[in-house]
């Protein structure tokens, strides 16, 4: 399981056998995932990747990967909103 950066989702789960459990999306997925694997006697692990981690929600997900002014995505990201005059 790799959870959101603010560990209130859950951005990469590997189940096996895919029917341990249910797949949840907002609402705290995460801690969903991982009670859930708990009562089922399933294992589960906690994996931190960073860059599968980073999700953009709302604007202040915006602003973190914006602060990585070096990074082709921020660089992308930034062009983009240029272009369109978004303002944050």
């Amino acid at each position: 399981m790799v959870p959101s950066r603010k560990f209130d989702g859950t951005n990469a789960l590997f189940r096996t056998p895919v029917g341990v459990m249910e797949t949840h999306y907002d609402e705290d997925s995460y801690k969903i995932h991982l009670s859930t694997a708990e009562k089922r006697s399933a294992s589960s692990a906690l994996v931190l990747i960073r860059r599968m981690m980073l999700d953009i929600d709302d604007p202040s997900d915006l602003r973190f990967i914006l602060s990585f002014s070096e990074t082709d995505v921020a660089n992308a990201l930034k062009k983009i909103l240029d272009s369109t005059g978004f303002v944050l």
